[in-house]
């Protein structure tokens, strides 16, 4: 999970600072910001590794003024971790009572707003930044 990124920021950045802008978005977990299960650990170290090296590129970048930001997402609707059959289980909806204080799963437009506003000008003093996009769960 964390040399690809590393890479793609290395392939990428090259040209953003030979013109001095730029914006990169990567998408990560929340898992991280939040203590999790001893069967998570690998995991969450991974996706950790990812939030830290956006942080430390971010400060490292913005002196060129290229952005790398991340989205530290969990509780987004999609097919793979919640898909809409899982969504609508009582047992599920029950959980996300209990553990997602805005008590709902996002849709991916709210990510990908989320994504366009980091890429977009408003963005332009946001350097270096994991925004938790998760409902409060971390």
């Amino acid at each position: 999970m964390v040399h690809p990124l590393m890479r793609l920021v290395r392939a990428a950045t090259p040209a953003m600072i030979e013109r001095g802008s730029g914006s990169i978005i990567a998408v990560t977990s929340s898992s991280p910001l939040r203590r999790m299960s001893p069967q998570g650990i690998s995991y969450v170290t991974a996706r950790g590794a990812q939030n830290t090296f956006v942080r430390s590129s971010g400060h490292d970048l913005a002196r060129h003024g290229v952005r790398l930001n991340a989205i530290a997402q969990n509780y987004v609707a999609n097919d793979t971790y919640y898909p809409p059959e899982l969504v609508a289980n009582e047992k599920f909806q029950a959980r996300l009572g209990r553990e997602v204080p805005a008590g709902r799963v996002a849709e991916a437009s709210e990510t990908a707003e989320l994504a366009l506003f980091l890429a977009g000008p408003g963005s332009s003093f946001i350097y270096g930044q994991v925004i938790s996009h998760d409902g409060r769960w971390s």
